[in-house]
């Protein structure tokens, strides 16, 4: 699923932007209690969900609402940062990017130049 949405993490909430116009579309606090302050959320988006870890809990939201779809205490992990990962090529892999490009284009009978000029 194609989204027009950019997913900021911060302070136990999830804020989604319109990349086009920099508004705020939904914003979701994940959680509340005693604790306060500045809480590191982890992110990952993929299948149309937005999927958050913040204070030693995971949060599943939908990508187009914010609508909170379940939680998971994640009981007896503790409170540190959380990694978040799927099946398939990490976003932040370039290199990984670039591989399959290599090969897609191998398929296609087209090589990109050893100098670097393809993107």
């Amino acid at each position: 699923m194609s989204s027009n949405l950019l997913y900021v993490g911060l302070r136990g909430q999830v804020v989604a932007i319109d990349k086009d116009t920099g508004a705020t579309r939904w914003q979701t606090k994940l959680k509340g209690g005693l604790t306060s302050g500045e809480r590191f959320v982890s992110l990952l988006v993929a299948d149309g969900r937005v999927y958050a870890h913040t204070y030693g809990e995971l949060f599943c939201l939908d990508q187009e609402t914010g609508s909170m779809l379940w939680r998971n205490g994640l009981d007896g992990l503790g409170y540190d940062i959380a990694t978040l990962a799927t099946e398939g090529i990490p976003s932040s892999s370039l290199a990984a990017l670039a591989s399959l490009r290599k090969r897609q284009s191998a398929d296609a009978g087209t090589a990109y130049p050893a100098s670097g000029g393809g993107r």
